[in-house]
């Protein structure tokens, strides 16, 4: 049985993401997903079954077993899809859970962060 990870930068040529001074969020999220693939090397590697429901994984270390984890929630990933299907049934042109303030605050403190990784 060979296991295979597939990393999804998300982003990635002309789709930049969000972008705040100069700094877009495709090379954020590559920086990160390079990072993950050499841990992912040297450690061993992730398997998370339904990847888009999914509230459970397996760490699987290179020589030393696995760990199973699981959470009694749902993935973050579905409560997304509805409360986007629910606003545009409603007709909103954005969301009041994550307006446009909140987005601006997420994607400084994004930046911060990068900034600190540096």
């Amino acid at each position: 049985n060979k296991h295979y990870v597939v990393i999804d930068a998300g982003h990635g040529g002309s789709d930049v993401g969000a972008t705040r001074n100069g700094v877009y969020e495709k090379n954020i999220t590559l920086d990160v997903s390079k990072r993950v693939a050499n841990l992912l090397r040297k450690k061993g590697y992730i398997v998370v079954p339904n990847y888009w429901k999914s509230n459970q994984f397996n760490i699987h270390f290179h020589h030393q077993g696995e760990k199973h984890f699981s959470f009694p929630y749902n993935s973050e990933f579905v409560y997304e899809i509805n409360h986007v299907h629910d606003c545009v049934n409603k007709g909103l042109l954005q969301s009041p859970i994550m307006n446009q303030e909140k987005t601006i605050q997420t994607i400084q403190l994004v930046d911060e962060l990068y900034q600190n990784w540096k």
